[in-house]
Formats: structure tokens, sequence, C-alpha cells
């Protein structure tokens, strides 16, 4: 039950039940929960701050924040997944993002997948 209040995990039985893929897009404060859950799913970010160093965790922090160029981000962008906390900006400003629908969400998390493009969406980004 502790867990649950603190963590996704209905968010990660609902990703193992559908059989979501990643990349996973994630904040750091869940990062190692993530990992030791869904083990087959890459993460953005974690507590391991040397190995991704002062400036992504930075980064990383003002996309969750909705900085001013959080739609540009392109880890975001390549995400197959993202499991957000309910309470953060980036939450709130996917629900509005035509490139994301929201596929699930509890009074902790809302999980977000990528729309599918339209062929000639795909088609014009292929010849560039």
């Amino acid at each position: 039950a502790a867990i649950d209040q603190a963590f996704p995990a209905a968010a990660v039985r609902i990703i193992e039940e559908r059989g979501y893929t990643g990349p996973l897009y994630n904040h750091f404060n869940w990062g190692g929960y993530l990992i030791w859950r869904l083990p087959q799913l890459p993460v953005s970010m974690d507590g391991r701050g040397n190995l991704y160093g002062e400036d992504r965790i930075v980064k990383h922090a003002a996309i969750w924040r909705g900085d001013r160029r959080w739609s540009q981000d392109p880890e975001l962008a390549a995400a197959g997944l993202v499991l957000a906390d309910v309470s953060q900006t980036l939450c709130e400003l996917l629900r509005h993002d035509q490139r994301f629908e929201l596929v699930y969400e509890d009074k902790l998390a809302a999980l977000f997948k990528p729309r599918p493009q339209p062929l000639a969406q795909r088609t014009d980004q292929s010849r560039q």
C-alpha cells in the first residue's frame, strides 16, 4: 500500500498488461522504481546523477516544470511512453499536446503514448 501511494504502481501494471514499449520518459523521482519494476524499458532519468551530469538533470527538471522549450525536447519527442506525475506541469501540457494521447490516469500518475503520425507527415519527414 505504501508503494502504491508513493510510486506509479498502478500505471506500471497497465504498462505490463498492455505490453507497452519504450523508451520511457519519466521524472527523476520515479526512475529508480521504474528500473526495478520495468527493467526491459529504458528510462529517461533516475537517481544516478553522476551518470547524467548536472546539465542534463537541470534541463530535464526544466522540461517537467514546463519550460518554454519543453515541446522541442528531442528526448520527449522520441518517447514511446511518458509516465507523468499528475502534479507536474508537463502532465497538464501533454493533455493538450496533439502528439500524445492519454491512455491511463489515476490520482498519482498519467500515462501518455505518442499518437500515430498521419502518413503524409511521415512521408514529409523522411524527405528531410
